[in-house]
């Protein structure tokens, strides 16, 4: 797929997200920069849209990202990432979308988030700017409400950067195994195999097994 992934909001100044017990601004771009890199490690196309500050007289940042976006016009889909916060008391993950194909990631997107056990407010219809302004479909995260105990408690960047990836592939990224120095790992769905002892004789074969069984090490007999 190719997919623009958009941070809300500025970091400083004009267009800055709100404050709670955490920093919109700040969770905004660490899990934006995850689903990126997530996406990125699953073969996907990306064009990630990050507008740190802007002057007093300069286009909106949401407007300017929404431009930047149609210079790809031809994307699959636009993802723009935020974090709600109300008075405190509200809480949970929602998505806002326009189009109809907006919807269908939108709703694959707030059910994925929730599995982190926040609460599914759902996918709304809306006519945010960077909704309607862009070409491809697009969807905004409210990840949680970052002035809810309860949600920052479970707030998570990368856990919530997995599941927006999982919600828009399909597919949650997983940790590879770390490849150490001179250490070759076999293709997926290969083993290296190791055979300690040959027997003509059956009865020895199994003495062999339940002697390695009593020291834990799992063993197996097979005919060749």
């Amino acid at each position: 797929m190719n997919i623009i992934v958009s941070v809300g909001h500025t970091l400083t100044g004009k267009g800055t997200g709100a404050i709670g017990v955490l920093n919109e601004s700040v969770v905004n771009r660490e899990v934006a920069s995850l689903v990126k890199k997530y996406l990125q490690e699953q073969g996907h196309n990306v064009v990630y849209l990050q507008i740190d500050k802007i002057g007093d007289k300069d286009p909106l940042d949401y407007v300017q990202r929404a431009n930047q976006a149609n210079k790809y016009p031809n994307y699959d889909l636009f993802v723009e990432i935020h974090h709600n916060c109300f008075n405190g008391t509200a809480q949970g993950t929602e998505t806002y979308y326009y189009s109809n194909k907006g919807k269908v990631y939108a709703q694959k997107i707030v059910n994925s988030i929730s599995e982190l056990g926040f609460y599914n407010r759902g996918a709304k219809y809306y006519d945010w700017y960077v909704l309607k302004a862009t070409i491809m479909p697009a969807v905004l995260v409210e990840c949680c409400f970052i002035d809810n105990k309860s949600d920052v408690s479970k707030h998570n960047s990368d856990k919530i950067a997995r599941k927006i990836v999982k919600g828009i592939t399909g597919v949650e990224p997983v940790d590879k195994p770390v490849q150490k120095p001179n250490e070759e790992i076999a293709p997926d769905g290969k083993y290296y195999r190791v055979q300690l002892g040959a027997y003509v004789n059956k009865k020895y074969a199994e003495e062999k097994v339940a002697e390695l069984k009593k020291l834990g090490i799992e063993a197996i007999i097979k005919l060749y």
